[in-house]
């Protein structure tokens, strides 16, 4: 587009904790701005702040380099191990290699990660386990991976597609019976359903404890207002007494 954010802006933004990421956005604005970028300024206000897991990865990324990049290595030989597969050349023991390999630089990544979207302090199972499945959605999902490598994740993914533990038959040179696709399909979209009403039921305990805080915040606030009217009533009694009384005293 004409006029893009530029690079400098956007790894200020995304390679903070996340909550600095409003208070830094803002200023970003008001200083293209300032400078005559007035579409990357209002391109800049319209992004939005990063989540929890994915503020964490960010820091990540730049904080271990040599980890981020063994990741995408890892995603790519293990892509490449599936493709083989499907297409007849099924390697057991090449498949067991690449998905070894994923697995123990998604491991290293997200204890990184934990930390750092922590300030240091370990991060909650929630956070960890986020932060787990956007880290194996990499090796899958192209826009992720983008994301991931320029270090400008705005929330967490779940990974789709092939099942990164695959089983490999032997060494045979014939494409999968078409059974077989079908059983690895359904158990892919079964994986996929789970992991679909997992994401809805985090979306529903989130909003129920919402509401609870704003219930419980209203009751306050009714509460509040009940002891100041209250209040109000005594403090007019007082003032009418004590105009009565300087009236009996005269």
């Amino acid at each position: 587009m004409s006029d893009p954010i530029p690079d400098e802006v956007l790894d200020r933004l995304y390679g903070a904790p996340a909550a600095e990421f409003v208070a830094n956005r803002d200023a970003a604005a008001r200083e293209l701005k300032a400078t005559g970028e007035v579409a990357a300024a209002d391109a800049v206000r319209r992004l939005r702040r990063p989540t929890a897991p994915a503020a964490a990865i960010n820091r990540a990324v730049r904080a271990k380099p040599a980890q981020a990049r063994a990741l995408l290595d890892a995603g790519a030989d293990l892509r490449s191990a599936h493709e083989a597969v499907l297409a007849g050349d099924a390697d057991r023991e090449a498949v067991k290699a690449a998905t070894g390999a994923e697995r123990q630089a998604v491991n290293a990544l997200a204890a990184t990660a934990a930390g750092e979207g922590a300030g240091g302090r370990a991060a909650s199972d929630d956070v960890g386990r986020r932060i787990h499945e956007t880290l194996e959605a990499v090796a899958l999902d192209p826009e992720v991976r983008k994301r991931f490598e320029q270090g400008r994740l705005e929330k967490e993914a779940l990974a789709t597609g092939l099942p990164l533990d695959v089983s490999v038959p032997g060494p045979s040179k014939k494409r999968p019976s078409k059974r077989a696709r079908e059983a690895q399909e359904k158990k892919a979209a079964e994986r996929d359903r789970r992991r679909r009403d997992d994401a809805v039921r985090r979306a529903e305990e989130m909003l129920e404890r919402r509401l609870r805080e704003v219930e419980a915040s209203e009751r306050a606030r009714e509460r509040a207002d009940a002891i100041l009217s209250e209040a109000r009533e005594r403090l007019k009694e007082a003032k009418a007494d004590l105009r009565r009384a300087r009236r009996a005293a005269t």
